[in-house]
């Protein structure tokens, strides 16, 4: 009888372990910082905050100001793991899934730049921008701020 139940106790260890660990483990950092214009009313945000912003679903700050999401282009890598990480899609899903929602007269999708330094001119000139860069890249402007994304 000790011979049957030693599988099943390793197997349920290892399937603990790998439940415990797969986030840290197995998930790669993210190439991406979210920014913010110093004044949006925003200093951390949720993942699903954030998901709801791009997929076009929240259009206001809880003050009442219209958020004005932006976004890089497709081709940047930053891009593809925002929308992996973030909102689920890969950039050709994201693209499809604003051309319905466009279609349908849902809303307008976030303004898609091509590279972090317009997208950094962008937030500095937009008081309740969001976006993102490459986390690569400085940010040293006293109107943009980092924005914390928590789970």
């Amino acid at each position: 009888m000790a011979k049957r139940k030693a599988p099943f106790y390793i197997l349920v260890a290892a399937i603990s372990a790998l439940c415990l660990y797969s986030s840290k483990a197995f998930s790669k950092p993210s190439s991406f910082i979210v920014i913010a214009n110093i004044m949006a009313p925003v200093e951390s945000i949720s993942t699903s905050e954030l998901r709801d912003i791009y997929n076009g679903d929240r259009v206001f700050w809880k003050s009442g100001k219209r958020i004005r999401a932006a976004r890089l282009s497709d081709d940047t890598p930053a891009n593809t793991d925002f929308l992996s990480i973030v909102v689920g899609k890969s950039p050709s899903q994201y693209v499809q899934h604003w051309r319905h929602k466009l279609f349908s007269g849902k809303g307008l999708p976030p303004k898609v730049l091509e590279d972090a330094e317009k997208m950094m001119v962008y937030i500095e000139e937009n008081e309740s921008s969001i976006g993102f860069i490459p986390v690569s890249k400085r940010i040293s402007s006293p109107k943009l701020k980092t924005i914390e994304v928590t789970n």
